[in-house]
């Protein structure tokens, strides 16, 4: 997936295509009633937000959000960019939230995401890959 998606936001950008693909089926595409108008401005504004969920954005999209917000304008979301850098971070948000989590709960996820990078490592060593950063 690396090589496919040139080591940027690989994940991300896997689940955005994998969705994608699953709508050109027509039982699973729920926007077929739209214009083509419509499903690409929609499709543009799921491709932002997920991959703004990269935490290699982080730090980008806090300093666009605080630019933004130094106008008045941005808070009446009357311009189609201030929508999606408000749709990007509210994504991002809930995609970092399981700390905010009840702590049982938090833990069990811990335990899945540290077994899954492990899991990552060895899978990258035995294929004699670069073990990527944090597996």
């Amino acid at each position: 997936l690396a090589i496919l998606y040139n080591d940027r936001a690989v994940l991300e950008n896997h689940h955005v295509s994998a969705v994608f693909s699953m709508m050109q089926h027509d039982n699973c595409n729920f926007l077929q009633s739209l214009s083509d108008e419509q499903r690409q401005i929609f499709r543009q504004c799921v491709i932002g937000a997920v991959l703004s969920t990269d935490m290699a954005q982080h730090f980008k999209e806090i300093g666009l959000l605080k630019s933004k917000l130094q106008t008045h304008e941005f808070t009446t979301f009357a311009v189609s960019e201030d929508r999606q850098v408000v749709l990007n971070l509210a994504l991002h948000a809930a995609d970092v939230s399981n700390p905010t989590r009840p702590l049982d709960v938090y833990l069990q996820w811990v335990d899945k995401v540290m077994e899954e990078f492990f899991l990552q490592g060895d899978e990258e060593k035995r294929l004699r890959l670069p073990v990527s950063m944090f597996m």
